[in-house]
């Protein structure tokens, strides 16, 4: 950005600048850097002066709003030269006395025409008694200190209007309920790195917990702890948090220790599982908790949820949320414990090895799939057929162009015969052969008796 500043013939600042500035630490920063430098971007200037980029563009909105400085477009900052102001002549302000008491609010800073202006649209715009105004200013203060700005003061005139804040009473009470919380909030706003005074949005934010959720400062703090998870946490993530520990009523501090303790050891169980999937990133979603929990509420142990989750790992693409269906199919199979689970993956290997020998019988090399299992177990357990009976089958079909379809069709047959016994087989195999060499040489004969009906052309050309 470039700073035109040749309208001073020195490095000065107007009094008024000092005035507005003075308890704004970065803005007046800005300002002064901007009247030393002709050109300079923004990571330079909070290089030098020693905070972030955000920070200086908020300054630099800051400097804009009070209109010490305006930006023409092309990165360009141009400085103003303040009018000085002063308060405008009784005429225009005759209540001397009302001056007087808004002045002694904000003792510690001159006001000006602009500040009184402001003041007195309170009452034109909201229709605020000269009492609720003064109030009001004092809420403000108390919230963002003498150096309010019009942006924050309207903006809480607006919300005592939406909260049909008009009497004195109603004021009052707001103004003890920030005396109440300021401390509090502004200490958990500190543990969670936010050094600034608390805005009105989150009082109010710390009043619902405090006041409708009934969370004590105490267990407030505790909380704070569990947004370690965040890498910017703020209080609207420490409100989800809080939402969530009311919801599983964890309310007290020594209730809130404890569940995080639990969720501590829940998300190391759930790590593990993200290693077996395996996931690239190790990092805990609140969602993967419920998931945990609720297969927890399900009566699944942390022992089967494992063993599931091997079982998903085998899947081409696996998903944390995968374990869930494994765990209903092994329920409707009645796998209820580790040791059915073994007792099935041993039987799965079992039919595998099967599967395996019987393609190769056939003639097939490859992978077993999991069509090759199921047409085994068909065979095995549905026509409870032995394995002599289904190799003999395969030396049948294994010398067809589809083997595998031509033994289904082969042990399909036989099932509806009944045939359970290789020697059946073999009879019932012999039959099959005779029966085709007899129809083989019934086709012959009839195809002899038809040529016979058949005129002979070359015949007839011989006896012409």
């Amino acid at each position: 950005m470039v700073f035109e500043n040749d309208i001073f013939e020195m490095i000065s600042i107007p009094k008024r600048v000092i005035t507005e500035l003075i308890g704004e630490d970065t803005s007046l920063r800005v300002y002064v850097y901007g009247l030393m430098h002709k050109e300079a971007d923004v990571k330079t200037i909070a290089g030098e002066l020693g905070v972030d980029e955000g920070s200086i563009l908020k300054a630099i909105e800051n400097l804009k709003e009070k209109g010490f400085v305006s930006n023409s477009g092309g990165g360009l900052i141009r400085y103003i030269l303040p009018e000085p102001e002063t308060v405008k002549d009784e005429s225009s302000y005759p209540d001397r006395d009302y001056n007087i008491m808004i002045q002694r609010i904000f003792s510690g800073r001159e006001l000006y025409k602009s500040d009184y202006d402001i003041f007195y649209r309170l009452s034109d715009t909201y229709g605020f008694e000269k009492k609720i105004v003064l109030l009001l200013l004092e809420y403000g203060i108390k919230l963002y200190g003498i150096r309010i700005t019009p942006k924050q003061i309207m903006s809480i005139a607006s919300s005592w209007k939406k909260e049909e804040i008009n009497t004195i009473e109603q004021a009052k009470k707001k103004i003890d309920s920030v005396t109440k919380h300021y401390s509090e909030i502004k200490e958990v706003l500190s543990m969670l790195n936010i050094k600034r005074a608390p805005t009105e949005p989150e009082i109010e934010l710390y009043e619902k917990w405090t006041d409708e959720w009934a969370f004590s400062f105490q267990a407030i703090k505790e909380a704070v702890k569990l947004t370690t998870y965040s890498r910017d946490p703020s209080l609207k993530y420490l409100d989800g948090i809080l939402g969530n520990l009311k919801s599983v009523n964890a309310m007290s501090s020594k209730e809130i220790r404890e569940y995080a303790t639990n969720r501590n050891a829940m998300d190391e169980k759930i790590k593990e599982i993200l290693r077996i999937l395996p996931y690239s990133r190790l990092s805990v979603t609140e969602s993967q908790r419920q998931k945990y929990a609720a297969l927890i509420e399900q009566g699944f142990s942390d022992e089967m949820i494992i063993l599931a989750a091997h079982k998903v790992s085998e899947k081409r693409n696996p998903h944390f949320e995968d374990i869930q269906s494994v765990l209903t199919e092994w329920t409707r199979k009645g796998i209820l414990n580790p040791s059915d689970v073994e007792e099935q993956e041993n039987s799965q290997k079992i039919i595998s090895a099967k599967a395996q020998e019987l393609n190769r019988k056939l003639g097939i090399f490859r992978a077993v799939t999991q069509t090759d299992m199921d047409q085994y177990i068909k065979f095995r357990d549905t026509f409870g057929l032995e394995d002599e009976v289904v190799d003999y089958a395969a030396s049948i079909a294994k010398n067809y162009a589809y083997p595998s379809r031509t033994l289904n069709t082969i042990l399909s047959r036989w099932h509806e015969k009944g045939i359970k016994t290789v020697a059946e087989a073999e009879k019932t195999n012999t039959m099959n052969r005779k029966r085709s060499i007899s129809d083989i040489d019934e086709r012959n004969n009839n195809y002899s008796e038809i040529k016979k009906q058949l005129p002979d052309p070359l015949k007839e050309f011989e006896e012409e």
